[in-house]
């Protein structure tokens, strides 16, 4: 089963003319355990989770950036990527396969 959590949030003012690339953007972080058809994870991993980051873009502009994301317990961000996503477009990020944990992202150098 996917559990969803919600990173971002926008606001009806994104729709709008001259709204910043970052308020585009709704990321969400999905779970999911090995057994699932949706994971990552080899179904005998079943200490691990799958994580999937994705992104929707509600703005009528392509929109890039670099994104990067780290356990609350880390120092370092475990990996950096960039995405580039299309107006209407979800787009996944990125789909580790590690232990459950609370996640922090950090999205930069955004534009359209």
């Amino acid at each position: 089963m996917a559990t969803k959590v919600l990173i971002g949030c926008l606001s009806v003012s994104a729709w709008c003319y001259g709204a910043e690339p970052e308020q585009c953007l709704n990321w969400t972080v999905e779970t999911h355990n090995s057994a699932s058809k949706a994971s990552s994870c080899a179904y005998y991993m079943r200490d691990k989770v799958s994580t999937r980051f994705l992104v929707q873009n509600h703005c009528e502009s392509r929109v890039s950036g670099v994104f990067s994301y780290t356990r609350e317990d880390a120092v370092r961000p475990l990996s950096v990527q960039a995405f580039d996503v299309e107006p209407g477009e979800v787009e996944e990020v990125a789909n580790p396969c590690d232990e459950a944990g609370d996640w922090r992202i950090q999205v930069s150098q955004v534009s359209y």
